[in-house]
């Protein structure tokens, strides 16, 4: 019998079996545990400081877990998002999602987190911590008009090779809405 490896083949194959290996790992009971003692300024330092690409390390850590994908397999990238999720310090994920390319090649290239609204975290409290600069989302041309200029604001950090964005709601507060982390 001969087995011809080719990389259209394995690769694929590689892929599916991760994301199956994930979803196992990902019903783990210790892994919702460690989710509740953290707070938002851990889940904060912990994104800043993992290495690039983000590895599943980071989610035992934050206790990120019961992720699911969304899509197909064969989507480019696949994207897996999980529940809700609570801090230590009564802060709500509405879910967190990353996205894996489906050859492998970058490792987790996306990482998305959104705050459910209510509590205001206000941006400000990262200001000390990290070098914030403001960013400016530019407007999508996609959208009506009316829809182009929105009220949010942003502030971007770059770190470890990639780029961290935290988008608040642009009241007088800055609340933080989300925050997403990606390559340069």
């Amino acid at each position: 019998m001969n087995f011809n490896f080719s990389n259209k083949r394995f690769l694929p194959l590689l892929g599916v079996m991760l994301a199956i290996a994930f979803q196992a790992s990902a019903e783990d009971e210790d892994l919702r545990k460690v989710g509740t003692k953290g707070s938002l300024d851990n889940v904060i330092q912990e994104l800043v400081e993992a290495p690039w690409p983000l590895g599943f390390d980071f989610f035992r850590t934050v206790g990120v877990s019961g992720f699911k994908q969304q899509g197909g397999s064969n989507a480019d990238p696949i994207v897996f998002r999980s529940g809700p999720m609570e801090t230590s310090d009564g802060y709500t994920f509405d879910y967190t999602e990353f996205r894996i390319h489906p050859r492998l090649v970058q490792g987790i290239s996306f990482y998305y987190a959104k705050l459910e609204q209510g509590r205001c975290y206000p941006v400000a409290s990262l200001k000390p911590k990290y070098a914030l600069e403001r960013f400016v989302y530019p407007p999508s041309p996609h959208n009506a008009a009316a829809e182009r200029v929105s009220k949010e604001s942003a502030y971007e950090l770059r770190s470890n090779g990639t780029v961290l964005h935290f988008t608040t709601d642009g009241s007088s507060q800055e609340c933080l809405v989300s925050f997403y982390r990606s390559t340069r």
